[in-house]
């Protein structure tokens, strides 16, 4: 009843925007958007999530994004994900996940008749803690695009990740799927919501639904907040994420 009543909610903030101000997707958004940072840019972002498991245990999460504009249309980036696991049974621990190296790239810009495009590509490398890293590289491509319709901005993923999750299991792709929008209700707060969810060739994925909004403090910071509902007894029950945006 209540995952119902979240996606209504969600899709009555997209269609009920009026105002016409275009704006592109960051955090708290996971679903990627077209823009880059910028010749020579660096960004800094760093998020804190406290998720809600369906079998009652909780995580504490924190994330840190460092990227840089290598051109007008090609960025770098590393992440880092520092998990806080307290079980329903047992103790808490730390796990520290294992680095992500991307590449964006945008090679079509928005024209009056065509979206943005451009492809991300992904590599996970194996050094984080025994708990938290998979023991092997993975790969994921994802392939995004943008288009301002005036009331509001889209954002659109698809993509494949090349998966392992353990050293004797064989290798399957599982395919990724993103819809978010963005809708700024003056130059101070901007509206976001998603809806992104996971499959592979043979069983349906976890399935969420996000709303949050942004608020720009100054040109170069930005906070945000947002909160993720599953969507499917495979997500998370519920995620509240809260976060800062630097751009240098």
């Amino acid at each position: 009843m209540f995952n119902r009543l979240f996606v209504f909610i969600f899709m009555i903030t997209i269609f009920c925007c009026s105002m016409k101000m275009p704006v592109y997707a960051a955090r708290p958004l996971i679903t990627e958007d077209a823009p880059t940072n910028g010749k020579g840019v660096l960004q800094f972002e760093a998020g804190q999530d406290w998720v809600a498991m369906s079998n009652k245990d909780k995580i504490s999460s924190q994330t840190y994004t460092l990227s840089y504009g290598i051109t007008k249309n090609i960025d770098f980036a590393i992440d880092k994900t520092v998990n806080f696991n307290m079980p329903f049974r047992g103790n808490s621990y730390k796990a520290v996940g294992d680095s992500t190296f991307s590449l964006k790239y945008r090679f079509q810009d928005e024209t009056k008749y065509r979206p943005a495009l451009g492809v991300k590509l992904y590599a996970d490398i194996c050094d984080g803690d025994d708990t938290a890293s998979t023991g092997e590289t993975e790969y994921q491509v994802n392939f995004f695009a943008t288009r301002n319709v005036g009331f509001a901005t889209f954002h659109a993923n698809l993509g494949a990740t090349l998966m392992r999750p353990f050293e004797n299991s064989k290798h399957y792709i599982l395919y990724n799927y993103n819809l978010a929008f963005e809708k700024p209700l003056n130059d101070k707060f901007t509206i976001v919501g998603e809806i992104l969810g996971t499959s592979s060739a043979h069983t349906a994925g976890p399935a969420a639904a996000q709303l949050g909004f942004t608020y720009q403090l100054s040109p170069n910071i930005t906070l945000d907040a947002g909160y993720t509902r599953g969507l499917n007894s495979q997500a998370p029950r519920g995620d509240f994420t809260t976060g800062v945006t630097i751009q240098f």
